[in-house]
């Protein structure tokens, strides 16, 4: 009984050591947290913007940056201030580069192959992320002749919309119909193939939007992820929309492959052609190619929306 006593004596004197002579990491200040979810009963689902900018304003170092650190539950570094988002997305952009691991990307990308938004850092991600911004939002194709048509129609719809509409209106959603409908013309081409395309973008967007809530759970409890996604239904609704989804691009493709045009060619042409003669910089696969049009379909509507929404609440302040 003596020694057991002793070892423990020793034992716990070799803990209070080591915690005390050790370096603690310099860390962003933080809230208090509670066990399990963290951070998470401090973030208002609904405006999460607001929440994460109110606790940057209360905990934040005033005197420097306002970096905090949340655990969401995973520990999350909140980035408030110009000088320290260029250091994250610039500076160290390699850093930051990958996106951890989540059951959203596992249940979205299962049966396709490597996009560019969940992808890690690599050859793959460099070239693939390259290749994208130079044939699809770089200056040659946003002021090529196709890319300003689909522009004029687009704006010529919503400003329609809102002249059939009197009274109020929801201008986030014509936002939203236009960037899509942008994106879809400069991505898929001809009118049939953009609509379907856009309505399966809306569809990823409802999806994502109303399992929000599973989502996060099955986060917060990764031992019962899986189950949280089956009972909610979560699962069912990405596995329709990836079958409906790889159907789509598997038509679109086949039809691409039977009338060829070089002369006005969309991003899908650009990267069919790419992949057929190798000049993508990177391995490239149909599979890879069906994940990079459902990614950059989806973030350049998001990105395109949102940057209008705020210039819009920018000028009406």
């Amino acid at each position: 009984m003596s020694l057991v006593l002793l070892f423990l004596f020793l034992f716990s004197i070799f803990l209070l050591y080591r915690s005390l002579s050790s370096t603690k990491p310099n860390l962003p200040p933080a809230p208090a947290s509670l066990p399990f979810i963290g951070h998470l009963h401090l973030v208002d689902s609904r405006t999460p913007h607001r929440s994460f900018h109110s606790l940057s304003l209360h905990y934040g170092n005033p005197d420097s940056s306002r970096l905090i650190l949340l655990n969401l539950p995973s520990p999350t570094l909140v980035v408030s201030t110009a000088s320290d988002a260029e250091l994250v997305l610039k500076t160290h952009d390699l850093a930051f580069a990958s996106r951890p691991a989540s059951f959203s990307e596992a249940i979205l990308v299962n049966g396709t192959g490597q996009g560019v938004s969940f992808s890690e850092y690599g050859n793959y991600w460099r070239q693939s992320k390259k290749f994208t911004v130079v044939h699809l939002l770089g200056q040659k194709r946003v002021f090529s002749a196709p890319f300003r048509a689909a522009h004029a129609e687009e704006v010529t719809a919503m400003m329609d919309h809102i002249a059939a509409n009197k009274g109020e209106i929801n201008l986030s959603d014509c936002f939203y119909a236009y960037a899509n409908g942008v994106v879809s013309h400069a991505i898929a081409g001809k009118e049939n193939n953009a609509q379907r395309l856009r309505e399966l973008t809306d569809d990823l967007s409802a999806i994502l939007a109303n399992g929000s809530l599973y989502q996060l759970a099955a986060e917060v409890f990764p031992g019962i992820g899986k189950l949280i996604t089956k009972v909610s239904g979560l699962d069912k609704k990405f596995e329709l929309y990836n079958r409906n989804w790889n159907q789509f691009m598997a038509e679109i493709i086949e039809d691409k492959k039977k009338t060829a045009n070089t002369k006005e060619e969309d991003f899908l042409d650009v990267l069919l052609r790419a992949r057929d003669d190798g000049t993508a910089g990177f391995d490239l696969t149909e599979n890879d190619i069906i994940a990079i049009v459902r990614d950059i379909t989806a973030a350049a509507t998001d990105t395109t929306f949102n940057t209008l929404e705020w210039i819009m609440y920018s000028c009406l302040s």
